[in-house]
């Protein structure tokens, strides 16, 4: 889906048997579309866990109510390992 807007109708499911979901339109579980939730997905990565699916997730995304695209932003990368050194000089500099 490329946005919001054409997430319409249902796709097949294929289980113990095949049947038909109704689209639904999801944000992924940490993103940046708004402050509070930005924040929440920083101290995600803060805490070094599951921090590389986010890096993904991140390169993916497109903007705001948009669907990803692959590798639409690399230049997010950079950022995220910045983030993560500079919380590593923090914690071995606050002993």
């Amino acid at each position: 889906m490329l946005n919001k807007e054409d997430c319409k109708g249902y796709y097949l499911k294929f289980e113990d048997r095949i049947y038909k979901e109704p689209r639904v339109w999801t944000n992924a579980k940490f993103h940046f579309d708004n402050v509070p939730q930005a924040l929440l997905t920083l101290f995600t990565v803060a805490t070094f866990e599951g921090w590389p699916s986010l890096l993904h997730t991140a390169i993916d995304s497109k903007g705001e109510g948009e669907g990803p695209v692959y590798n639409y932003r690399p230049f997010v990368a950079p950022f995220f390992i910045a983030f993560i050194i500079v919380r590593l000089l923090r914690l071995s500099t606050s002993k």
